[in-house]
């Protein structure tokens, strides 16, 4: 596997251009650089960010609503990927892959849900994940990724790690009801899987709010309600800004609320995903 420094140059990916990444994950030059306090807090605070209506094509420029364009003629050729969360958001592939081609489909996922994932990113959020949930049908997007897109993004995703271990793996979601927006049914589908519990709140998993999802079972909260929270057991001499601003610029602070989001973790098992890297 290529390190993160080798993988960021790949292909015509350069490290003068910002890093933010499909998986949501943004490098230090982004959480200790030039962003004023303002942005970190509404980029903390507004985690998932605008997520589209409707299906859409990044064309390297802009966004084009699918009904407004086309499907491009290597569809097949391509990569088809679970984009959660933010990872679905327009925002993110104008920064992950300016002038490449991306087509990012809206879909339904039958008995998943989209829940809290229990950690924070280094920008302050906590990123969203899948977990089994029988009955209900969650709103997901999924991304037809290039080769060259696909390896780039696998090469950086498996480097993330902290001290609980590595973040995600790369693997294949089999025996799924996977309906996408302008394609029909497909049976399985390509993942990062979060190799980081889910955060619990009395021995529950938490889904997301702001993440539609039709017949939730799981309990629900708000993310800038499951940051008060945070704050009000980690920092509770910080206003709600401040805790924010302090989350991005305090690697210590992070930690710390990381590792009591994991004291009540709840592990999840995707029973039919199949693990591709790293290899065993």
């Amino acid at each position: 596997m290529k390190s993160r420094s080798e993988a960021k140059d790949m292909g015509t990916y350069t490290a003068e251009r910002p890093r933010l990444l499909f998986l949501d994950t943004v490098e230090a030059v982004l959480r200790h650089g030039p962003m004023n306090d303002a942005d970190i807090i509404a980029r903390a605070r507004d985690y998932p960010y605008a997520q589209s209506p409707t299906s859409y094509v990044w064309d390297g420029i802009r966004t084009v609503p699918l009904a407004a364009t086309s499907l491009p003629e290597d569809l097949e050729a391509r990569t088809p990927v679970l984009a959660l969360g933010g990872n679905a958001s327009p925002s993110v592939f104008a920064h992950a892959f300016p002038g490449q081609v991306t087509p990012v489909l809206r879909a339904t996922l039958a008995d998943f849900d989209l829940v809290y994932m229990a950690r924070f990113e280094p920008h302050g959020a906590m990123p969203a994940m899948l977990a089994p949930s029988p009955g209900t049908v969650a709103t997901v997007f999924v991304a037809f990724l290039s080769p060259d897109q696909r390896d780039w993004l696998t090469d950086i995703a498996l480097g993330f790690e902290d001290d609980h271990g590595p973040f995600f793996t790369f693997g294949e979601l089999q025996e799924i009801a996977l309906d996408i927006e302008g394609l029909g049914g497909r049976d399985r589908v390509f993942t990062y899987r979060s190799a980081v519990p889910a955060m619990g709140h009395d021995g529950a998993i938490c889904a997301y709010s702001e993440l539609p999802a039709k017949n939730r079972r799981l309990p629900d909260f708000a993310h800038p309600r499951v940051l008060e929270a945070v704050r009000e057991r980690q920092a509770p001499d910080l206003t709600f800004d401040d805790f924010l601003v302090a989350l991005v610029k305090d690697d210590a602070l992070r930690a710390r609320c990381t590792t009591a989001l994991r004291a009540n973790a709840v592990p999840v098992e995707l029973p039919s995903y199949t693990q591709i890297l790293p290899k065993a």
